[in-house]
């Protein structure tokens, strides 16, 4: 989840609208090992799904511009910076049918870019 505030700098009667802002937010990444089989076959030694979660906060700016290209039709365009506080995963060692098989540690990049590009249709 995440909030962000749009300041408008240009007027809403004209055709393109440009805007810019702030946003802070909540990011939480969940990853797991599973191992599926026909349920008419008992394998032994099959590990349980073990699920790892890690959270960050992010904090971030952002720059759009909606351009209201019909009365009620307009295309939107936004580009989005954010960083986060830091998340890495452990590195673990899993048993699976008597071999040990080691997962590596993942450290994840606290730099994102993001590009929106959407259309809109107004009710009003």
């Amino acid at each position: 989840p995440s909030l962000a505030w749009s300041y408008f700098l240009s007027e809403p009667s004209k055709k393109a609208r440009w805007r810019v802002g702030p946003s802070i937010g909540l990011l939480k990444l969940t990853g797991e090992d599973k191992y599926t089989w026909e349920t008419s076959v008992h394998i032994e030694d099959i590990p349980k799904s073990q699920p790892v979660s890690k959270s960050a906060g992010v904090f971030g700016a952002h720059v759009g511009l909606t351009w209201n290209f019909a009365q009620r039709w307009f295309a939107d365009f936004e580009y989005r910076l954010s960083a986060h506080t830091g998340l890495a995963f452990d590195s673990r060692v899993l048993s699976i049918l008597g071999h040990i098989v080691p997962i590596e540690s993942k450290k994840f990049d606290a730099l994102t870019h993001k590009i929106t590009i959407g259309v809109g249709w107004r009710f009003h």
